[in-house]
């Protein structure tokens, strides 16, 4: 079993199922729960969608953006050393664009649905404002904060 400090972060890439026991595989593995889905890494961190989690039945929440916050800013996951659960900027939300047939394709591979339509990112524009990122077409605007769209909570590895 890997330990957080043996973690190569340059072998863990978008699209990989990220094992309990911090293991990291493109690769179903049987008798292995899905903690999350790699869908980002960069400066040292390793960005997992928790709602991939086989350990856990956790389900993406449509909600206004003061609500989405909340949601995130309460969110209980047993973290473990080295871990946190976020929300994307909307930077972090455009990279994982970029590597979304990577990240479909793991979805697909436990058989999880993959991302809807429009997701809140944690960037204001205003006070009265956000930016949001449709995920279909890559499309980024802002939109006012009391709309309702998709927040997923991010669970994320610091890796020195």
């Amino acid at each position: 079993m890997q330990t957080k400090e043996k973690i190569n972060i340059t072998q863990v890439k978008p699209g990989m199922l990220w094992y309990k026991g911090d293991i990291f595989s493109f690769e179903k593995i049987e008798g292995k729960e899905v903690k999350a889905i790699v869908e980002l890494v960069e400066d040292g961190v390793i960005y997992g969608d928790l709602t991939a989690s086989e350990m856990f039945d956790i389900r993406e929440e449509m909600l206004n953006w003061g609500n989405a916050k909340n949601f995130i800013d309460n969110f209980y996951y047993p973290s473990q050393r080295g871990e946190a659960v976020v929300w994307y900027s909307i930077e972090q939300l455009e990279k994982v664009c970029k590597n979304y047939e990577l990240v479909k394709k793991a979805f697909r591979e436990i058989k999880k649905p993959f991302r809807k339509e429009f997701y809140w990112s944690s960037t204001e524009r205003s006070s009265t404002s956000a930016w949001y990122l449709f995920f279909e077409n890559r499309f980024v605007h802002t939109n006012v904060k009391y709309d309702k769209f998709f927040v997923r909570p991010v669970l994320t590895l610091t890796v020195k």
